[in-house]
């Protein structure tokens, strides 16, 4: 039997590959803020992360979900029992959502803004992962490899890029949804994993 993760992965990868190919499906559920502010088409704010630009901006994702989202898994298996999967699935499709909260409030009247892609579910798996082990140094990217930084370190170093590269633009990246769904990701474990908030703020103090 296939683990949640890979299952998600196969239907992200079905349904960005075909929306490539098929311009209505990627018309119909990519994110449109004007179209979900006003027209109330709100589940894009969903579909839209079952969406991806490029097969590069799929790699990556997908990369990231599997290395991420399989640990992740088990964590919660073992924390919650056979509760554990609607937890890692609530992580990641709210992810989602929230990390597009932010292009829904700014771009509501922008009729040519779009957005795809389940960056800021990743980012989500990415920071459930660092408050869980914070001081771990098992967190990598590009010109930081992993076993450089503890996870804590690298994650606000992560945080300070996306804020940067928000305020800085011009990339047609969407920075906001990434901090915005990290931060889901800490809320996420600190709501309910209580033990493992208190534990992380005693490694801090």
């Amino acid at each position: 039997m296939i683990s949640i993760t890979v299952f998600i992965i196969l239907i992200t990868c079905l349904s960005s590959i075909a929306a490539l190919y098929n311009e209505k499906l990627m018309s119909d559920w990519i994110l449109n803020p004007a179209l979900v502010y006003h027209k109330k088409q709100w589940w894009r704010m969903l579909t839209s992360g079952l969406l991806h630009a490029d097969y590069m901006h799929l790699a990556i994702n997908m990369f990231v979900l599997y290395m991420f989202g399989n640990n992740l898994e088990h964590y919660f298996k073992y924390s919650h029992g056979s509760s554990g999967t609607i937890y890692f699935l609530l992580l990641y499709f709210i992810g989602i959502i929230v990390a597009n909260i932010s292009a829904v409030i700014k771009h509501r009247d922008h009729i040519s803004y779009n957005a795809l892609g389940a960056s800021g579910a990743t980012s989500a798996l990415v920071f459930a992962f660092v408050v869980i082990d914070p001081w771990a140094k098992t967190i990598g990217f590009f010109i930081i490899p992993p076993g450089l930084l503890p996870n804590i370190m690298f994650g606000g170093l992560y945080l300070l890029y996306c804020v940067y590269m928000a305020k800085r633009g011009h990339d047609n990246i969407g920075h906001e949804a990434h901090f915005y769904g990290a931060l889901w990701g800490a809320l996420f474990i600190f709501i309910t994993e209580p033990d493992v908030m208190k534990m992380f703020f005693e490694k801090l103090t």
